[in-house]
Order: structure tokens, then sequence, then C-alpha cells
């Protein structure tokens, strides 16, 4: 167990940042760059809370949150998981019960290695300080995924993480207009970041984008889908040319949600006759020859 001398004098957010520094320091513990401290997610938690905390998104949400709860949670969120302290020994150092009711709300009880399961969230969703910090954890976590994949490093570890977020987590937040804004923003920025440096995962969103959208005839609606919002905050230099190569292909999924995308990205282009207008071959032939006129094609028409 860890001695920390005095731990009954200090607050609650200072003593769990105590305890949270010194367990982690103790197992040697780093993010997954292998040179960052662990301790330092927890500290980027706890800053997210206060952050939000101090925006009144609490006030806004409609969520009863305790501001040193939310806190002393945010920097133990991950000792009963990942170190070798126990629930008992917390509240010997001194950590609340009402803290540490929180605490284990947050750990994860299933296999390290597999993701969070339904029962997990489940648990959250009934404790609001639980809500907040699970909330900022994860922002925590995809902000380092993008400093990763931005150093090139790790980017397969990531994609299954972030498809998840946008999946599985991001609904969970929809009744917390505020939280969920935050999420979002941050799942829009590592999606575009993925889907310009992996053409793959570019390619998973293309099917995703075209089954999502398969029975709309509404352009507007077709292109507010959120995969189409991703791509069309990519890179132009890097869409254009992967969008007019599958438009060389027999069969291109989600045709009218392209020709919506180029009609918003290049205004200006002036490819489709009026008599072309609602014909979908004649339309992809004209933005073929736009594109080989204008140096996008990297095939052959």
């Amino acid at each position: 167990m860890l001695h920390i001398p005095d731990s009954l004098s200090y607050d609650q957010p200072f003593l769990a940042h105590l305890i949270a520094f010194t367990a982690h320091a103790a197992k040697g513990q780093f993010r997954a760059d292998k040179t960052t401290p662990f301790i330092e997610h927890p500290r980027r938690v706890a800053h997210l809370v206060n952050e939000f905390y101090h925006k009144d998104y609490h006030i806004k949400d409609g969520l009863d949150v305790n501001l040193n709860i939310a806190l002393s949670a945010a920097y133990l969120h991950d000792v009963l998981e990942d170190t070798r302290l126990t629930a008992p020994e917390l509240l010997e150092l001194g950590i609340s019960e009402e803290v540490l009711k929180v605490v284990i709300l947050l750990t994860k009880t299933n296999d390290p290695s597999e993701p969070e399961d339904k029962e997990y969230y489940r648990g959250i969703l009934t404790n609001d300080n639980a809500i907040f910090v699970k909330v900022c954890d994860r922002i925590s976590n995809i902000e380092d995924a993008e400093k990763e994949i931005k150093a090139s490093r790790t980017l397969k570890r990531w994609k299954k993480y972030v498809e998840r977020t946008l999946t599985e987590v991001l609904p969970l937040y929809e009744n917390f207009p505020s939280l969920y804004k935050e999420l979002y923003a941050r799942v829009e920025s590592i999606y575009v970041l993925l889907c310009e440096q992996d053409e793959e995962f570019f390619n998973v969103c293309v099917t995703k984008a075209a089954e999502e959208t398969m029975v709309l005839s509404n352009p507007a609606t077709i292109i507010s889908n959120q995969y189409y919002q991703f791509f069309l905050k990519m890179n132009p230099s890097i869409l254009l040319p992967r969008v007019f190569n599958m438009f060389l292909q027999k069969e291109c999924m989600g045709i009218w949600g392209w020709f919506s995308m180029l009609n918003i990205l290049l205004p200006n282009a002036n490819a489709i006759p009026k008599n072309h207008h609602g014909k979908v071959h004649e339309i992809k032939q004209d933005w073929l020859n736009w594109a080989k006129e204008n140096g996008y094609l990297t095939l052959t028409i």
C-alpha cells in the first residue's frame, strides 16, 4: 500500500492527484508514446473537468456535478484498473466514499484489452459526476491519438477506438449537448486526419456514407450525413483525386452525395451543361472531363 504522510489533512483533489502521481509512477507507467509519464493523462482529464465546469456545461446540460468530486475522480479514474491500489486502500488513504463511487464506475471490469461493454456505460449514466469525467477522459485519449497520428505512429492502433467513439460513445451524450459538442469536435478532427492519411480508412468511411444515405434523395439531406461532413473538411488536394478516381469505376457508391459535395467544393467549376442536369452518367463524365483538364486525375479515363 502507498504511504502518503498526513494524507487525511489534504483536500480531496490534491490528495487524489498525489495518490495518482505516486501510484502510476510506482509502476513506471507511460502513455502510448512511451515517453510521456502516465500522470499527464489524468492531469489533462482534470484540466478538462475544470474547464468545462467553469464554462457551466453541467448547468447547460442539466447535470448535478460537484467540482471537487469530479476533479478527484478525474485524477484517480485509472488507478484501480492500472495500478496495484484497491478500493479499500483508497478509503484508508482518505479518499471519500463519494469520490470512490465515481472511480469505481469509471473502472473497467472486463478484459483490459477489450473495449468498454454496455454495462460499463450503463453504470456511468447513473452518476452525473461520472458522466462529466468520462467525456473528459475520452476527449483526452482522442487528443493523444491525434498527436500520435500526426507523428505517423500507430495509425492502426487508434482506428477502432475512434470508430467506437463515433458509433458507441458519442450517442450516449446526445442528451448533454455541451459535452456532445466538445467530444464531436475532437472526433471530427481525428476522422478527417485519418481519412487524409489512410486511404483504406477513407474507403471504409465511403462505404458507410453510401450505406447510410442509399434511401435518401434530397441532396442537402445526403450531404448532411456525418461522413460526408468529414469528407468536406478534408484537404481538397487529397480528397478530389480520390473522388474522381472513384468515378472511373463502373459502380461508384454514393454518387449523388459526391455530386453534391463537388458542387460545394467547386462552386465555380461550371462542369455540368444544363441539358445534363439529373443524368447521372453524363454528370459523372462531365466531372471526369473537368478533372482531367484540371490535373486531378491520377488514373486514365
